[in-house]
């Protein structure tokens, strides 16, 4: 049987959170893997059984990326019956993911402009120095994810007198509606260090303007930025601090000091949380001891 021609298809089945299947990057993730896979089985001479699923598993090295690998392929093989469903919860047992606080994830709200000045050094070109502090205004502002980030249109943000509203894309469970919208309004004097997101959005917008495409985030190719780029520049910020920064630690941070310093409703409301319970997640820690790098 073909793996690789049946993923094909299966990365095009609606999910969850996305009516047209699995994003670009989670089809390219899990089809490296499931290559993996099969070469594992070809390489062993073995067939699909939980002792070959286990044992090509436990070749990936981190506990978190090993679960996530897990529920796709066992949600994958489980589809096509080449696993049955005592054999597809064995192995999610097995390799579950492991739960840490999230508020343990946050840093201290203050490296934000530190944050700010090292992103506008190290870009290579104007262009991309100003898309990537209005990302992380964005990111910091809303509380987003990166995926809505990246979905993000001209269009979907409206200038009003004192604020910007901004409508992401939602990723809320709704029969497949991938019309369902999450409105937020951001401040045009939300501030980081002593830049506010009005200024920095309307540097980008004047920056872009000889791009026509209808995503908000370009790269200088006018092509939509992918999370692969993102997650790239990242690596390079990471090197620069010495600390590791994600998008999502970012929205964590976020989370964290709203919750902190607003109340765990506030925090909920921001992050879109259905259960509070989730929220709660973000303020087991009052204090985060984070040693911060200071600005050069």
């Amino acid at each position: 049987m073909d793996l690789i021609q049946l993923a094909q298809e299966y990365v095009a089945l609606p999910t969850k959170k996305r009516a047209n299947g699995m994003s670009n990057e989670s089809q390219r993730v899990f089809l490296l893997y499931l290559k993996l896979f099969n070469q594992h089985l070809e390489t062993t001479n073995s067939s699909i059984n939980t002792q070959s699923i286990a044992s090509f598993l436990l070749k990936i090295k981190s506990p978190n990326s090993r679960a996530m690998i897990c529920n796709r392929l066992v949600g994958f093989l489980q589809w096509y019956n080449l696993i049955d469903e005592n054999t597809a919860s064995q192995l999610k047992s097995k390799f579950k993911m492991q739960q840490s606080n999230w508020s343990s994830k946050a840093l201290d709200f203050n490296f934000l402009p530190t944050l700010s000045h090292t992103i506008k050094r190290i870009s290579k070109t104007e262009f991309s120095k100003s898309r990537n502090q209005l990302l992380l205004f964005l990111l910091s502002a809303t509380a987003c994810r990166i995926s809505q980030a990246l979905d993000l249109k001209i269009k979907d943000i409206i200038e009003e007198d004192d604020e910007y509203v901004i409508m992401f894309n939602s990723l809320k469970k709704n029969e497949y509606n991938s019309n369902q919208k999450e409105i937020k309004k951001v401040s045009k004097d939300f501030f980081i260090g002593n830049l506010n997101f009005d200024s920095v959005y309307k540097l980008y917008l004047k920056k872009r303007e000889q791009y026509d495409n209808e995503y908000l985030f370009v790269t200088s190719r006018n092509k939509k930025l992918t999370d692969r780029e993102v997650r790239l520049f990242f690596n390079v910020l990471n090197k620069e601090l010495g600390v590791k920064i994600t998008p999502h630690r970012i929205r964590h941070t976020i989370g964290t000091y709203i919750a902190n310093n607003y109340g765990v409703v506030a925090a909920a409301k921001l992050l879109n949380h259905s259960q509070i319970a989730t929220t709660q997640k973000y303020i087991a820690l009052d204090k985060i001891d984070i040693k911060v790098p200071s600005i050069k």
